[in-house]
């Protein structure tokens, strides 16, 4: 039995060790300019480091600090991500570490009745019990949280805040509770009671005012990512109106011999002659430069940009619009159209007869928005909740949330259907 219980705490500390640095590297990821021969030589190394030296210090905080050190080296030599970032991972790792303990050791003591001194006494059933409940606790928790960064990628600053809360009502806590055990109130209670509302004060202070820098920083974020779009399609407005205007040079180069030929033709009444060159005419110049224009700029940078899209993919896009934008909602009717049109087209590249139809008219005060696209079968009987099919959801699946949010910000209605053969997406503005 004693065999056993050498072999159990053996395995706990080697679980820690190498459960911290697979833990880091999950969530940081290798570094690529890094020998695999040598990241693995590494990876045991600083594992076994890890699990071993701690030991060798009775300080439970020596301990720790020990462990944080360790793992941050291991980070620094072997993994991605800033110095920032690799400061939170291991804090994470070290709280949830210290989670999985005091679940393990306080769930235990209460289910079997038992003070907490002889669960955490080593060479005991109850000790190999807490061991294995532990490392099981520790592994769902580890693995929580990997699936839930990897799926929402958490912004470590928001979560660093949470983190910092939770360690000072922790320690707080555990400054409380050691006072009762001691009976310190019946002695200087005033004293240790102003000292620890005098904490409290300040770490919530700190918290609000690193929220708030972290909410500003946000802000500031969004409103770049807003000015980039804008940019972008200024840019690509800006090069089709070089383009046009180009091209109308050379028609207006060109349409003086053209003139010269026809008079010609026409004068030997060679008119099947004047037909094909009008024809060529049409087709080589009109359909080539046949840009929808607006009395709007922005919207022009966006629909041209689309048209240009939909030839480039031979989509045939219909646009039907009987009314002008007002100026206050344009950004937002831009950026509207832009996603649903990004989705349409990207739906008809795998259809047979790819179609997609726009219809912008007004009745009253309302702006109507209706776009439809050819589909050959039901895509709402599929996915009903319109979620994205592509492989990287981290990337893609926000240009519907994007058009629900600013629908509802301008008090519009936003609805979707399908209906003989379209997938239609139907928007309600009111100015």
């Amino acid at each position: 039995m004693e065999l056993l219980f050498r072999v159990s705490e053996l395995m706990a500390t080697l679980l820690d060790g190498f459960g911290a640095i697979v833990f880091l590297s999950l969530i940081c990821g290798r570094r690529k300019n890094i020998n695999t021969i040598i990241y693995v030589i590494g990876t045991v190394s600083f594992s076994v480091a890890v699990s071993f030296f701690p030991v060798q210090i009775r300080n439970i905080l020596g301990q720790v600090i020990i462990v944080f050190l360790l793992s941050l080296l291991y980070e620094v030599f072997f993994l991605e991500q800033g110095i920032g970032k690799k400061i939170y991972f291991n804090i994470i790792w070290n709280v949830i570490l210290m989670l999985s303990n005091m679940i393990a050791v306080y769930g235990i003591a209460f289910i079997l009745k038992l003070s907490n001194n002889i669960i955490l006494e080593s060479g005991s059933i109850e000790r190999v019990l807490v061991l294995i409940v532990n490392k099981i606790i520790l592994l769902f928790l580890a693995s929580l949280f990997i699936y839930y960064n990897d799926k929402h990628k958490l912004d470590y600053k928001h979560c660093a805040v949470t983190v910092i809360l939770f360690i000072g009502t922790i320690t707080i806590g555990i400054m409380l509770v050691k006072l009762y055990v001691q009976d310190v109130f019946a002695y200087e209670s005033e004293k240790y009671l102003v000292l620890i509302s005098i904490a409290l004060f300040a770490m919530s202070f700190g918290i609000c005012v690193c929220q708030h820098i972290i909410n500003i920083q946000d802000y500031y974020k969004i409103e770049n990512e807003k000015m980039k779009m804008h940019l972008e399609e200024e840019e690509k407005y800006i090069q089709k109106i070089q383009e046009i205007y180009e091209n109308t040079n050379i028609i207006k180069h060109d349409i003086k011999h053209y003139i010269v030929v026809i008079g010609d033709l026409l004068k030997q009444k060679k008119y099947d002659d004047i037909d094909k060159i009008l024809d060529g005419i049409t087709k080589d110049w009109l359909s080539k430069d046949n840009v929808f224009l607006t009395s709007n700029r922005q919207l022009n940078s966006v629909l041209n940009h689309k048209i240009i899209t939909c030839r480039e993919n031979n989509i045939d896009l219909e646009i039907n619009m009987t009314c002008v934008i007002p100026e206050k909602i344009t950004i937002n009717v831009c950026v509207i159209l832009s996603n649903l049109l990004d989705n349409a087209i990207e739906a008809e590249k795998k259809e047979e007869d790819k179609q997609i139809k726009l219809n912008i008219s007004n009745s009253g005060q309302m702006i109507n928005i209706k776009l439809q696209n050819k589909i050959s079968e039901s895509i709402l009987a599929k996915n009903a909740t319109l979620e994205s099919t592509k492989t990287d959801k981290h990337q893609h699946g926000f240009g519907l949330k994007s058009v629900e949010k600013r629908v509802k910000q301008m008090d519009g209605i936003y609805y979707v259907k399908e209906e003989c053969k379209y997938f239609q997406t139907i928007i309600y503005i009111p100015v």
